[in-house]
């Protein structure tokens, strides 16, 4: 997970092109979902915005 961090932490902080999310972008933090529930989440937000 360190690694991960350490990653995303230089992909967002480097000078050319950092990593940024796109304006109209949803973020959803699953760390507490079991897989279905991050499914059933995932569906739910596709089918608001269909």
């Amino acid at each position: 997970m360190r690694d991960i961090q350490q990653r995303d932490y230089q992909d967002s902080h480097r000078e050319t092109a950092p990593l940024r999310p796109a304006e109209d972008a949803v973020l959803l933090d699953n760390s507490d979902f079991t897989f279905q529930q991050s499914v059933e989440r995932l569906v739910g937000l596709v089918r608001e915005r269909l």
